[in-house]
């Protein structure tokens, strides 16, 4: 994976959450454009905790691209426009 690949779906407007997989078996999802950083040869996904301040992230983990194998996008959120029938 080439970290101009994940820089691409990050950026992009609006944001389409999207799950990306290492070896087939893990795969982590990023929901939101700052729960991750890319770097030269690695990404971070940022975490959200389970406790009850689940809007914190409170776990970092770090990833080699090399690792990652496919990515696939995720449904968009639901988002209301206020409107009742």
């Amino acid at each position: 994976m080439w970290p101009e690949d994940l820089r691409r779906l990050l950026r992009a407007r609006p944001f389409q959450p999207f799950r990306f997989f290492v070896h087939e078996t893990t795969s982590y999802e990023v929901r939101h454009p700052e729960a991750a950083a890319v770097m030269s040869s690695t990404v971070t996904v940022f975490k959200r905790g389970t406790g009850p301040d689940q809007l914190a992230f409170d776990q970092e983990i770090i990833i080699a691209l090399l690792h990652i194998t496919h990515i696939e996008c995720l449904p968009m959120p639901f988002k209301s426009n206020g409107a009742s029938a």
